[in-house]
């Protein structure tokens, strides 16, 4: 699809998110709905405010992994914890305080005495009013931030923005990390489509720091201005900064390319909301900062896995393995969820991978066997085999794998959790997500 470059100049985000609100008028009003209700329940727990200091993330690629680098540099400066989403194989991973995870009886005690109740007062008498799943994960969260006496808490938006229901939270400081390809059917399959609900986050008079660039930066340059947010942009020139300082401290060869977009964009946070922080001991400890489970991680000996499930994250996969295995052959495990088209996700990996074998992802997973023949159409030359269960498919690929061949598992968390996971019973939990409630337990 076209895209508008340069944007006419009477692009107007006001306008186009109200005509887009009015075509969606119903599904709009029950996402504005909840996301009021959830803003009267945090109102309801923390009459003053939350006590801590909140930041908003949103963005296509990146947001875990900047909560996770400010979570460390913000946590000597009065504690900190993060909220992001989604998990890979266990729903702790969720939420962390200082870089650990919040203990299982912690989330068991925190939802039998806290959330829960307040979520079934809240569905009298209207069922559809309780805490959804990612409602109920927010108010976790923020409770376990509140008991941990923490001054800054990171929350990280699940799809888009402006719908989320991270909007319920009153945040000092906003993040869009970038406007990349990601959920078209809900988000739009135009970048100032996708630019307007991530940039939707935006509020007055709080800082919004972004990476964006191109189209996607000029519609958030626009609705910045409309809201009164004062914006923040972080380029080459702060890259560069970064990786600077980083040489100073002789470990600047510890990131992978993209890696150094956020680590900057972190950076320029924490020089808005915590000036007094040290840059170079800030830096220190984002650098020390693991990756978050299932990015670029080493399985074994010969086994990648990540969850790149979007074309902007499988290029950057592709990016990582051309430095860190240059020239290795390519035997893909794959799986994919919800409508995305197959061949732009596969493109960057197609020119060193010998078979792909196709397989499930447990939630909204995409036919296995409807994936093989995309790709036959898209990429004739080819080898495709189909296994659909993901442990299976693995072995497969283990089995067919030349000495030289590195087997590489993407393209859903949710098939990497059904092959991986070494807890059967989150695996089994994980893979039944919404059973009992259908489509109601998903909102």
């Amino acid at each position: 699809m076209t895209e508008l470059d340069p944007l006419p100049p009477d692009f107007d985000p006001s306008y186009l998110s109200t005509v887009d609100e009015l075509y969606h008028d119903q599904w709009a009003a029950r996402k504005l709905l909840r996301i009021r209700w959830l803003q009267r329940s945090i109102e309801g727990f923390w009459p003053q405010g939350h006590p801590a200091r909140l930041i908003h993330v949103a963005g296509t690629n990146g947001k875990g992994t900047v909560c996770r680098m400010l979570e460390a540099a913000l946590h000597p400066a009065g504690g900190a914890g993060a909220m992001t989403n989604p998990h890979l194989f266990d729903f702790i991973e969720r939420c962390t305080i200082g870089g650990r995870p919040l203990p299982r009886r912690e989330w068991a005690r925190l939802w039998r005495t806290v959330v829960r109740p307040h979520s079934l007062d809240r569905g009298e008498p209207d069922p559809d009013r309780c805490l959804s799943f990612a409602e109920a994960g927010i108010l976790l969260a923020l409770h376990a931030f509140t008991e941990a006496g923490l001054r800054w808490g990171l929350v990280e938006t699940g799809v888009g923005g402006r719908y989320a229901p991270s909007m319920a939270i009153t945040p000092v400081c906003c993040v869009l990390t970038n406007v990349g390809r990601d959920h078209p059917e809900t988000l739009g399959h135009c970048v100032w489509q996708r630019a307007l609900e991530k940039a939707g986050i935006a509020r007055a008079g709080v800082p919004l720091v972004t990476a964006a660039t191109g189209e996607g930066l000029a519609v958030v340059r626009r609705v910045a201005e409309e809201e009164k947010s004062p914006l923040h942009l972080v380029g080459p020139r702060q890259e560069e900064e970064t990786r600077a300082l980083a040489d100073s401290l002789g470990v600047a060869g510890t990131r992978p390319p993209h890696g150094w977009l956020n680590l900057a964009l972190a950076a320029t946070v924490i020089r808005i909301v915590a000036p007094e922080l040290d840059p170079a001991a800030a830096l220190a400890s984002m650098l020390d900062v693991a990756p978050l489970p299932g990015r670029f991680w080493q399985a074994g000996p010969h086994l990648l896995a990540d969850v790149a499930h979007n074309p902007d994250k499988l290029a950057a996969l592709a990016a990582e393995l051309e430095l860190r295995h240059p020239g290795r052959p390519l035997l893909l495990v794959f799986g994919a969820s919800r409508n995305r088209p197959l061949a732009p996700m596969l493109a960057p990996l197609v020119h060193r991978t010998a078979c792909v074998i196709f397989t499930s992802a447990s939630y909204a997973g995409r036919d296995p066997e409807q994936l093989a023949a995309e790709c036959r159409d898209a990429y004739p030359a080819l080898a495709t085999e189909v296994v659909p269960d993901p442990r299976k498919a693995l072995a497969r690929a283990e089995a067919r794998r030349g000495h030289r061949d590195l087997v590489v598992i993407t393209g859903s968390a949710y098939t990497i959790d059904q092959a991986l996971n070494p807890d059967p019973l989150m695996k089994r939990l994980n893979a039944e997500y919404g059973r009992r409630g259908g489509e109601l337990s998903k909102s």
